[in-house]
């Protein structure tokens, strides 16, 4: 990956709806080239697929919350059945396995926080693989996600 690759990456991050014209004129080469480049980084797979941003708040989830679950580990088919259960979950955003005290890092988006308490309380510790949960709700986003390239 070279200089040019890091700036259409950039660029492609910013708005991904550049044409490979504007794309081309962004980053001093020619749309052949931006082409050529950009399914390059597709077939590599540093580029897995091209997708919106969407705003949570706009689409009225006001709550977003990160959530530490640890799990009983004693019993690998509770846990899957955890695993299984998110993966279900539309207020489930993300999901993260660590190393640490915690076993699980998710992000909660609700539309209120009686659906956050709802969730919380009815899905995540009805199950009994979790063993303890502790949450942490966003008040503001300082610097949102973006990879570094």
């Amino acid at each position: 990956m070279d200089e040019f690759d890091r700036k259409i990456i950039q660029a492609l991050m910013s708005d991904s709806k550049f044409s490979y014209q504007q794309l081309a004129e962004r980053v001093n080469l020619s749309p052949s080239a931006c082409f050529r480049r950009v399914h390059a980084l597709q077939d590599s797979g540093v580029i897995e697929r091209f997708t919106i941003q969407l705003n949570s708040r706009a689409l009225g989830y006001a709550v977003t919350a990160f959530v530490e679950v640890r799990v009983n580990r004693q019993d690998q088919e509770q846990v899957n059945q955890f695993k299984s259960m998110l993966n279900s979950q539309r207020e489930v955003v993300s999901c993260h396995q660590l190393t640490g005290n915690t076993d699980f890092l998710l992000q909660i988006c609700t539309e209120s926080i009686e659906k956050y308490t709802q969730f919380i309380e009815e899905e995540l510790l009805s199950l009994r693989a979790v063993r303890d949960v502790s949450s942490s709700i966003v008040l503001s986003e300082i610097k949102p996600y973006s990879p570094r390239v």
